[in-house]
């Protein structure tokens, strides 16, 4: 089983390199990759990790992008299944990890995702969370082999209030391309529990959850 890591960071070096330790302790043969968008991760380099850097700052284009990059970073790799996270969502619960692995290397699944607890059209809106991913090699392929990054942050998929929403561009972008989807349906809001689900059904924890924009000296 040969696993690929990607992630996208823009001032938590610390915390990024702290989630890259405990894959690394239970999965040492896998490859990581790094998107970032800010100067500051290049003195905190980790050696075997393949980085690479994209010009964007602001949140939502960042983030996109940051998931475009550090997927499309391994394309060159070969591996069983590619799991994305953001710097600061790590993996808390190795045996659901685990069952997540098999959905995709032994059962047959391109994608296991999260969608929230909110109801949504979901032939307009297709919602899903972006903090984690399983991915299969052929829906990398499939989703990957000829997307590009973001020019214009105004292109990215709106929601029903005419804002920029990474989510609803990702759930667009997994859906009607032939692939076998598991979404798991979150049972209850961010402020209530949204760390259990999260392990509970992909197997890791969100750092400081709803709190955007902290720093690795931040102090709840």
């Amino acid at each position: 089983m040969k696993l690929a890591f990607a992630h996208n960071v823009y001032n938590r070096p610390k915390t990024l390199n702290e989630t890259i330790r405990i894959e690394r302790e239970l999965y040492p043969d896998s490859t990581i990759s790094v998107a970032y968008n800010n100067r500051i991760i290049e003195n905190h380099f980790l050696s075997g990790v393949k980085y690479i850097y994209y010009p964007e700052e602001s949140h939502k284009i960042g983030c996109t992008n940051g998931f475009i990059h550090s997927i499309r970073n391994l394309m060159d790799e070969s591996f069983d299944c590619l799991i994305f996270t953001h710097d600061d969502v790590r993996i808390s619960n190795p045996s659901v990890f685990e069952q997540n692995l098999e959905l995709i290397i032994r059962k047959g699944y391109d994608v296991v995702v999260r969608t929230p607890a909110q109801d949504f059209d979901r032939n307009t809106y297709k919602y899903v969370m972006m903090e984690a991913i399983f991915l299969s090699s052929k829906g990398v392929s499939t989703l990957f082999t000829n997307l590009e990054p973001f020019k214009n942050e105004w292109d990215i998929d709106k929601d029903n209030r005419n804002s920029i929403s990474p989510e609803i561009w990702l759930g667009n972008l997994i859906y009607d391309k032939g692939l076998t989807i598991l979404l798991y349906k979150d049972k209850s809001v961010p402020a209530e529990g949204y760390n259990n689900e999260l392990s509970n059904s992909l197997g890791f924890t969100h750092l400081n959850p709803g709190i955007r924009g902290w720093n690795d000296n931040f102090k709840i």
